[in-house]
């Protein structure tokens, strides 16, 4: 059970948010392969961004997709963010990604997706993968022609869903009990916020209930009652225990009514939008808190800590903060 009281969203703070979410920008994307010769390794990475001839640098969102997912995942956010001023890197976490599974073969791709996650290596080159990207911008903007001179090395966010949420919760410094009882960390002091679109509790492969004592930095979590652990099978409430352990201070939790774990993915499993509207919300939810604490604007911080998440029509949301 939740431990604090809920905001609902009805609140006239709304109006005062709304603006922010226009559109600015048209958007151009990209794709290219990276080397990691440290570890021997590809990064495949897809890029949105915004396509300017004015001279602006813009933040730097990096989104991990899930267990069997690519970089070729998760456009309805990446193309979103880049309309309103972000460069988004969508990179392809070799061994938990879309080449391991079989066409037409959903128990043998169940059995693919859990051996990912259970993978120890997976979850040391996830995050690995990610600071990886933050020392390669400067390379980025050398190859890609439309990201010249528009890339800001000094505001960056990290997000992910599912497997990505771990990825991202990693990089903001959780301990990781992969094989022992002395946790490994991969924190990333160049990551101003995280996005952790549903997110693991407590359990035998990665965390223990200690695991996100020294996460600091601002954290929004989200998931929906019908999301439950896939691997699993606990309810929604099991995702929510990781925000219950945070410390205070600029974190959100969101639960939206109804929504499973695919509604925060492209599509279900039948290649299919269950709802429109959902994607709607966690849209121009993630917009505000990336604009809150990646481009830094105070107004939109004070207003997310009193409850000034947005409205689509349809879609029940109860959100908290501390």
């Amino acid at each position: 059970m939740f431990k604090r009281p809920f905001l609902i969203l009805f609140l006239p703070l709304l109006i005062l948010v709304m603006p922010v979410l226009a559109a600015n920008y048209s958007v151009g994307s990209a794709e290219i392969k990276l080397r990691d010769s440290s570890r021997n390794r590809d990064v495949p990475l897809k890029i949105y961004y915004p396509k300017t001839a004015e001279a602006n640098r813009f933040p730097v969102i990096i989104f991990s997709h899930g267990a069997g997912g690519s970089k070729d995942g998760y456009g309805y956010l990446g193309r979103y963010w880049a309309e309103h001023g972000y460069v988004v890197l969508h990179p392809t976490h070799f061994g938990s990604d879309r080449s391991l599974l079989k066409r037409g073969r959903p128990l043998l791709n169940l059995r693919a997706v859990k051996k990912m996650v259970e993978d120890k290596s997976n979850l040391a080159n996830r995050p690995k993968d990610i600071s990886f990207l933050l020392n390669s911008l400067p390379q980025l903007e050398e190859q890609v022609p439309g990201l010249k001179g528009h890339v800001d090395p000094t505001r960056i966010g990290v997000g992910g869903h599912s497997f990505g949420a771990y990825t991202s919760v990693a990089v903001a410094g959780a301990k990781v009990y992969s094989s022992s009882n002395d946790p490994a960390t991969y924190e990333d002091p160049r990551v101003q916020a995280f996005l952790a679109l549903s997110p693991q509790g407590p359990g035998g492969w990665a965390f223990k209930n200690d695991s996100w004592d020294l996460i600091h930095r601002p954290m929004f979590m989200m998931t929906g009652t019908q999301d439950k652990g896939m691997e699993n099978g606990k309810p929604y409430q099991w995702r929510i225990e990781g925000f219950n352990h945070l410390r205070a201070g600029h974190k959100y939790l969101a639960v939206i009514n109804g929504a499973n774990h695919m509604d925060f993915s492209d599509t279900q499993f039948n290649g299919k939008i269950r709802d429109p509207r959902v994607h709607e919300w966690i849209k121009k939810a993630t917009l505000l808190f990336w604009d809150a604490y990646v481009k830094g604007d105070r107004e939109v911080q004070q207003s997310l800590k009193a409850g000034g998440f947005p409205k689509v029509s349809g879609v029940k949301v109860k959100t908290e903060s501390k």
